[in-house]
């Protein structure tokens, strides 16, 4: 039981743990990518995609790599929150 419980452990680590570090090792780095930022905000990366080609969602680019800066994440979702 022990083992299966510790390789269950791995398995969910093992899923969590990009959306956790990025690739610099700083856990918490401000810009993340688009396969980070979809995860974050709990949707696909082609939702992502449309949001952003759309104009919904501010994004950074830096050459041609697409960027998310989290605390404008955490401010867009705050605007997007309902209120009942």
């Amino acid at each position: 039981m022990i083992k299966r419980d510790e390789r269950i452990a791995q398995q969910v680590v093992a899923r969590l743990l990009p959306y956790l570090s990025s690739p610099n090792g700083n856990s918490r780095s401000r810009l993340i990518d688009t396969r980070i930022a979809a995860g974050y905000l709990g949707i696909s990366q082609s939702a992502l995609r449309k949001l952003k080609s759309r104009g919904y969602i501010p994004f950074v680019q830096i050459n041609r790599r697409v960027m998310y800066d989290r605390v404008v994440l955490d401010k867009w979702i705050v605007r997007k929150r309902v209120k009942r």
